[in-house]
C-alpha cells in the first residue's frame, strides 16, 4: 500500500515540477512527514493528515492512469519510470525478511515512539504515551508511524519492527538515489557508484540498517541539502519547486534530533563559503533565508508542542558558556570533566570510526583535498578545503564541550555513543566531498577493475562488516538470538494487558542483561505503563508498589527473597506476574495464573 501512495505522489509531483523522479522522490517522504507533523501538531492526531495524503494519491493515481492513456506510454515506459523504486524496495525487503529488532535504544526510545504513535495515531507525547525521552523530535518516527498505518489498512496484523527498519532502510536508499542522480554523472558512472555508497554507510557506522538510530540519517540529509544546493546552482527552470524541496527538506531535518540543527548550521557555512568566493549574492542569500525561515519554524513549533505536552528539557545547552568553558582553563571545573578530556583526546588519537581514527580521517581526507587543490586550482577545490578543515575542527570540539556540560558524569567519562556520534560527521563529509568530486573518467577510465574492486570489498564486508553478516552469513543466528532474548520476557496475561491502563511493576536482578530486559519488557508492554527507569534498588518497594496494579518478577537474588518473601502469598517465582492487592496499609502479592496475552 504504501509503495502505491508513495509512486503515485512520486509521479504527480515529478510531472508537476518537470523534474525526473529520482530527483525529487525524497521530497515526498518530506511532505508526509510535513502533512502528518502538523496534523498531529493542530489536531492532535494523525487521522487527518493520513486521510489527506491517501486523498492526494488516489487523485494522483487516478491522473497517472488518465496519462498512460492520453499518451499511450507502454508497460516499458511505466517500468523504466520506477524501476529503481520497485527494485531497491525489493532487494531491502527481502534483505530484511524475519528482522527483529535487537539494539538497546530501539526499545528504549525510536521502536518505542512508533508504537505510541501507531496505538495513538498522534505524536508521542501525549497523555497516554509509554515513551521517557518526550524532548526527541519526531520526524522519522513519523514516517516509520505511516508505514505501519497504511500497511495495517486491511490487515488483521503486521510486524511493527520489520515495516520500521523497512522503510527507514528504504528511506536511505532513497536520499541516495537522489543525490546521485543530482550529479552530472553518466548512467553508467551512477549504477556503479550507488553500491558504494551503501556499503560506505555500513563501513563507517556498523548500526545502519539493522536499527533505527537518525545518526546516519543526519549525515545522508546534510550532504543533500549541499548537494540539492549545487544542483540547484545549475537549473536554470523550476527553481520555485527546488526552494520547496529545500525548505522541506530543512524542516525534515530539523526534526530528525536536536543534532538536526547543527547539520544546518554546517550547511550554511558551506553556502557561505561559496558566496564568498562565488559572490552570488542574490541566490546565495535567497538560499540561506529559505533554510533559515524553514529552521525556525520547525523550532518554534516542535517548541510549541513540548510546552503545550509540559515535556522539561531534558539537556539544559545553557550551560555551555564562555564563563563556565573559562572555568575549565582556569583549573575550576569538576574532576570528572577533566578526566573527559582527557578520554576524549584519547579516543581522538585512537578509538577506531569504521576502520580508522578520527585522527587519521582528518589527515588522509586533508591531505587528499591538498593534493587535489595543487593539481589544480578553482574555486570548487578551495571550498571544499576550507569547509574540510572547518567542519573537522569545529564538530568534534562542539561534541567535547556537550560531553563536559550536558552528560552526566558516568556518559561523559565513558564517552557515551562516541563512535556513533563521530561517524555521523565522518559520513557526512565522505558522501559530500565523493558526490562533489567524482567525474566519469575516475569510475569509466578502468571500468572491469573497478568493478571487480566492488565486488572483492563487498565479499569481504558480508565477512568482515557487523551489518553486512546480519544480513548474510549470521542472519539466521540473529533472528535466533533475538528470539531468545524475546522468550526471556514471559507475554503478559489477559487479565493484565486487557485493560491499557493497568501500570506494571518490573522487578530484576539485573544478573543477566544489565538492565537491558527492562526496556524489551517496556516495548512489549506498552501501552501498559511501566515505571521510567529501573535500578534495581528495592528500599522503597512497599511505597512504591502502592501506586501499580501488577508486579513483574523477571528475576531476583536470595537477598530480594529474604527480604520480601512474605509478600508473595502463593511463593516467590521468577519470571511470574503478580497482582497487587492493598489492604490496610499492606501490600500482598497474589500471583496471576492466566497465560498469553
Amino acid at each position: 500500500m504504501f509503495l502505491l501512495i508513495f509512486l503515485s505522489l512520486v509521479f504527480l509531483y515529478s510531472k508537476i515540477s518537470r523534474r525526473k523522479a529520482e530527483i525529487i522522490a525524497p521530497t515526498i517522504f518530506f511532505f508526509i512527514m510535513t502533512v502528518l507533523y502538523f496534523s498531529g501538531l493542530m489536531f492532535s492526531s494523525f487521522i487527518y493528515g493520513n486521510v489527506f495524503i491517501i486523498l492526494l494519491s488516489i487523485g494522483a493515481l487516478i491522473y497517472f492512469i488518465y496519462d498512460v492513456f492520453k499518451e499511450k506510454k507502454n508497460w516499458k515506459e511505466i517500468w523504466e519510470k520506477f524501476k529503481s523504486f520497485i527494485i531497491l524496495y525489493g532487494i531491502m525487503a527481502i534483505l530484511l525478511i524475519g528482522f527483529i529488532s535487537i539494539v538497546w535504544d530501539d526499545f528504549s526510545h525510536w521502536l518505542l515512539t512508533v508504537k505510541n504513535m501507531v496505538l495513538f495515531n498522534e505524536l508521542s507525547n501525549n497523555s497516554k504515551s509509554t515513551i521517557i525521552f518526550k524532548t526527541y523530535p519526531p520526524a522519522t518516527a513519523i514516517i516509520q508511524y505511516f508505514y505501519n498505518f497504511v500497511g495495517g489498512i486491511g490487515f488483521r496484523s503486521f510486524n511493527l519492527e520489520y515495516n520500521s527498519q523497512l522503510i527507514t532502510n528504504y528511506f536511505v536508499m532513497i536520499l541516495l538515489l537522489s543525490m546521485i542522480n543530482m550529479t552530472p554523472l553518466s548512467k553508467k558512472s551512477k549504477i556503479i557508484l550507488y553500491p558504494v555508497l551503501f556499503l560506505i554507510l555500513a563501513i563507517f557506522n556498523q548500526e545502519i540498517y539493522v536499527s533505527l538510530f537518525v545518526d546516519v540519517i543526519l549525515s545522508i540529509m546534510g550532504a543533500y541539502l549541499i548537494i540539492l544546493y549545487e544542483y540547484m546552482k545549475k537549473q536554470k527552470i523550476n527553481k520555485k519547486f527546488e526552494f520547496i524541496d529545500m525548505v522541506l527538506a530543512t524542516l525534515f531535518l530539523s526534526l530528525v534530533k536536536s543534532t538536526g540543527t547543527a547539520i544546518i548550521v554546517f550547511c550554511l557555512i558551506y553556502i557561505i563559503i561559496d558566496l564568498i568566493l562565488t559572490k552570488k549574492y542574490k541566490f546565495n542569500l535567497k538560499i540561506i533565508i529559505t533554510i533559515l525561515i524553514s529552521l525556525l519554524i520547525a523550532k518554534k513549533s516542535w517548541g510549541y508542542y513540548l510546552s503545550k505536552t509540559k515535556v522539561d528539557i531534558m539537556w539544559e545547552t545553557g550551560k555551555i558558556t564562555l564563563g563556565n568553558v573559562l572555568k575549565i582553563f582556569d583549573g575550576k571545573g569538576q574532576q570528572y570533566q577533566y578526566e573527559t578530556i582527557n578520554n576524549f583526546f584519547k579516543a581522538i588519537l585512537k578509538q577506531r570510526i569504521g576502520i580508522f581514527s578520527y585522527t587519521v580521517f582528518f589527515i588522509i581526507m586533508i591531505g587528499l583535498l591538498i593534493y587535489l587543490y595543487i593539481r589544480k586550482n578553482d574555486n570548487e577545490r578551495l571550498k571544499l578545503l576550507i569547509y574540510n578543515i572547518l567542519i573537522i575542527i569545529i564538530y568534534p570540539i562542539s561534541l567535547l564541550l556537550m560531553y563536559i556540560f550536558i552528560f552526566s558524569p558516568t556518559e561523559a567519562i565513558n564517552l557515551a555513543s562516541f563512535s556513533r556520534y563521530l561517524s555521523t560527521i565522518v559520513i557526512f563529509l565522505i558522501l559530500l566531498n565523493g558526490l562533489i568530486l567524482i567525474k566519469d573518467k575516475m569510475i569509466l577510465r578502468h571500468e572491469k577493475i573497478t568493478i571487480k574492486v566492488i565486488t572483492i570489498c563487498i565479499i569481504i564486508l558480508v565477512f568482515t562488516n557487523r551489518t553486512m553478516k546480519m544480513f548474510t552469513i549470521k542472519k539466521l543466528k540473529q533472528i535466533k538470538k533475538a528470539k531468545r532474548y524475546r522468550n526471556e520476557i514471559r507475554k503478559i496475561p489477559k487479565e493484565i494487558s486487557i485493560n491499557p491502563n493497568n501500570k506494571v511493576y518490573f522487578i530484576s536482578d539485573m544478573s543477566k542483561d544489565g538492565g537491558y530486559y527492562h526496556w524489551i519488557f517496556k516495548y512489549e508492554a506498552t501501552p501498559l505503563k511501566t515505571q521510567p527507569f529501573y535500578y534495581n534498588d528495592d528500599e522503597n518497594l512497599f511505597e512504591t508498589l502502592k501506586n501499580y496494579d501488577y508486579l513483574y518478577l523477571k528475576d531476583f537474588d536470595e537477598n530480594f527473597s529474604k527480604k520480601y518473601s512474605t509478600m508473595f502469598k502463593n511463593g516467590l517465582e521468577s519470571n511470574n506476574f503478580y497482582r497487587i492487592e492493598k489492604e490496610n496499609n499492606e501490600i500482598k502479592l497474589i500471583k496471576v495464573e492466566s497465560r498469553g496475552k
